[in-house]
């Protein structure tokens, strides 16, 4: 036999074995592939219930925040859906406290409690104090036509 017979005797006794070692191979690196996609998909799942667990979890904390627990948070509400700034809660806070009204949020049901009498301190008479507390009466009972 000359070295070129041996040579492809080696090779016909390689190549079989090689190819059953590429086979081999390549199952394996199916297997892992798809174990690796199954892992992969598992976090992706893990990250959306987690993310979706906190937009949960915020949603019901602003909402919570949103929800008055007091007569003043009651109050604060009520000016911020009316566009009120904070001097406006304060004179409103002060005309209650005028009219022995305890709690400030009834300045924006009853009407009444608006009503004016001679027993109106200094301060209260005020022309620019008058205006504003007119201006506030105009944009909690007038409705524009």
């Amino acid at each position: 036999m000359t070295n070129w017979h041996l040579a492809l005797t080696w090779v016909d006794a390689v190549v079989p074995l090689a190819q059953s070692r590429i086979e081999l191979l390549h199952e394996a690196f199916e297997l892992h592939s798809s174990n690796s996609r199954r892992g992969l998909d598992m976090m992706a799942t893990v990250a959306v219930v987690v993310l979706l667990g906190l937009a949960v979890r915020w949603w019901f904390l602003l909402r919570d925040r949103r929800q008055p627990k007091s007569i003043d948070g009651v109050f604060v509400e009520l000016c911020r859906a009316h566009h009120l700034n904070r001097a406006h809660q304060k004179l409103l806070r002060q005309w209650a406290s005028h009219r022995g009204v305890e709690n400030p949020s009834l300045l924006f049901l009853d009407a009444s409690l608006w009503e004016t009498g001679d027993d109106l301190p200094v301060a209260w008479r005020k022309r620019r104090v008058r205006g504003r507390m007119t201006m506030l009466y105009r944009m909690l009972f007038e409705v524009d036509t």
